[in-house]
């Protein structure tokens, strides 16, 4: 049986490059009702420095710390380094915790023995708008392993994280090399290591999906999560199941790459680029809308250039 603890020291990790919604970040850690005990703002090379130290010092017990740029892998683990607590949690700057998420990871964590739990979110836009559920878009389901990660079966949400500071210590924390991804990199890492990884239904947290956060365009999110497939299939030692759900997920998102790449080529009118790869994304999933669309470049781009303009994000 489980032996549950009286208390954890948790250390809360934010990692800031646009401080536009750091206030509200940081409001939504003291709003907590189990109090952090740490919380450390790691600016990553931000523009807007002055800003940040602002920020930092109207929040009581906040502790700031300054780099070069590094990206938020980087950033996180500069703040790892510097905590003391032995669960750490995780909190981007544009994203906002409900009020029980502390208290409700740490309880799933003891109670479950896990080494990582994660939650939920509401996803809202840039203005406060509401998008939904973060698990309607991507959901888990059944255990978290290697497997069910490299096939999507379960993601996990990096700012609904906490975990023990001993199991991020000895996946190698957050590969620095890696500017986008790093996350799904690591969760891969522990996963791999055989760690305990559970999660929470109930949304704890609201997301914020905007322009300027740090997953970048859609082309730029599929081109990262190409990378770290590469990255595992090459490092870690996958089994015959896991290295097809590898391939057969690569195989996905190569094709939605080329999708995006197309959408981009045509919004720059390099329209031969964009039939290029709109016909390869054909040729593995076929549609009458996109040969509609193949056809129509053809014979008048500009007037499908207008169209998919006016639905571009």
């Amino acid at each position: 049986m489980l032996r549950r603890r009286t208390h954890y020291r948790v250390s809360v990790i934010v990692p800031v490059f646009e401080p536009r919604f750091l206030d509200e970040a940081l409001a939504s850690i003291a709003a907590q009702r189990r109090p952090a005990d740490e919380i450390i703002v790691v600016d990553d090379g931000s523009r807007q420095r002055a800003k940040v130290r602002r920020i930092v010092a109207a929040h009581a017990g906040v502790t700031g710390i300054e780099q070069d740029n590094g990206g938020a892998g980087a950033a996180r683990n500069t703040g790892i380094r510097a905590s003391s607590g032995e669960l750490i949690a995780f909190l981007d700057a544009d994203d906002a915790w409900l009020p029980a998420l502390l208290s409700e990871q740490i309880g799933l964590l003891d109670r479950t023995g896990a080494d990582l739990v994660y939650a939920d979110a509401w996803l809202q836009d840039g203005s406060g708008h509401p998008r939904g559920r973060f698990m309607e878009k991507a959901p888990s389901s059944g255990k978290v392993t290697v497997e069910a990660l490299l096939s999507q079966t379960c993601t996990v949400l990096t700012s609904s994280v906490v975990a023990r500071r001993t199991a991020l210590v000895a996946a190698g924390l957050f590969d620095p090399q890696i500017r986008r991804g790093q996350d799904f990199d690591l969760w891969l890492r522990l996963a791999s290591r055989g760690a305990s990884i559970q999660y929470a239904r109930r949304p704890l947290l609201k997301r914020r999906v905007h322009a300027s956060n740090l997953s970048g365009t859609p082309s730029q999110e599929l081109e990262r999560a190409l990378a770290i497939l590469d990255k595992a299939a090459a490092s870690l030692d996958l089994s015959e199941r896991e290295r097809h759900a590898a391939v057969s997920r690569r195989g996905r998102l190569h094709t939605d790459w080329m999708r995006e790449r197309g959408k981009e080529h045509l919004i720059r009118r390099e329209y031969a680029l964009a039939h290029q790869c709109l016909s390869y994304v054909q040729s593995s999933i076929p549609s009458w809308k996109l040969r509609a669309t193949l056809l129509g470049l053809r014979v008048a781009p500009q007037l499908v250039r207008a169209v998919v303009h006016s639905r571009w994000p």
